[in-house]
């Protein structure tokens, strides 16, 4: 594999972790499970220890979020590792802020009232045909900053 492949590589696994995000926010959740295998695995980082396994588990998992709850994630530091031709992994930080004063989905504009987790995505990528996906994502929170009600 030449360095312009393995950039493409990165590229498109890095994208896969940024719809990742989007979907999630959008509640497109029928789409987000399709970014993974058949049999890929999901941890979440709210249960890091509980793992989700094919994309049924993950879509009905998903479903669960109540609908009154919205979320924002911001994805740095995107790490990707190319192995081969068909594998790569990477590492993603992450700030979610979780609150339920927006329309699902959509910033709203006034103050912000909710909780913020800080967190890292551990992901094992995988190609199949023309399309990489995600085999296995782990995430998990590092640190979180409470609830603040501004008077």
């Amino acid at each position: 594999m030449d360095q312009l492949e393995e950039q493409l590589i990165k590229a498109q696994c890095q994208d896969l972790v940024l719809q990742f995000a989007l979907l999630n926010d959008t509640r497109q959740y029928e789409r987000l499970a399709e970014l993974f295998v058949e049999d890929g695995t999901f941890y979440r980082p709210m249960k890091p220890e509980h793992g989700l396994e094919g994309r049924l588990q993950i879509l009905e998992d998903l479903r669960r979020k109540p609908e009154n709850l919205s979320s924002f994630h911001v994805c740095t530091n995107i790490l990707i590792s190319v192995q081969s031709a068909t594998q790569a992994s990477g590492i993603t930080y992450f700030t979610v802020y979780l609150g339920s004063n927006a329309a699902p989905g959509l910033a709203g504009s006034g103050a912000f009232e909710g909780t913020v987790y800080v967190g890292q995505y551990a992901d094992e990528f995988m190609r199949q045909g023309q399309r990489w996906q995600f085999q296995s994502r782990r995430g998990r929170n590092n640190f979180h900053l409470k609830e603040q009600r501004h008077v």
